[in-house]
């Protein structure tokens, strides 16, 4: 299944559409570590439109812990306290 490809961005939100984590990992993952075919998995298509001000500060944010294991320069913003909508 695509959620299991580690090639696909996979993302988990809050009601109002806001992005909580973004991964290469299965998530939400299972306590059993299983797949589950009835757990609704949420690709990301990477696609943003930003303030010119975000434009300008997010070169200057500094890399994160998070960025870096995953390999996903949007977990810079939510570790940074920013709000990304999905």
């Amino acid at each position: 299944a695509e959620a299991l490809d580690r090639n696909v961005v996979k993302v988990v939100s809050n009601r109002n559409g806001a992005a909580l984590y973004f991964s290469r990992a299965l998530i939400p993952h299972s306590k059993s570590g299983e797949f589950n075919r009835e757990t609704e998995y949420w690709r990301h298509l990477g696609l943003y439109a930003f303030q010119r001000s975000m434009l300008l500060a997010f070169p200057s944010l500094p890399s994160s812990h998070l960025q870096k294991s995953e390999d996903l320069e949007q977990l810079k913003l939510l570790e940074a306290g920013y709000n990304i909508q999905v």
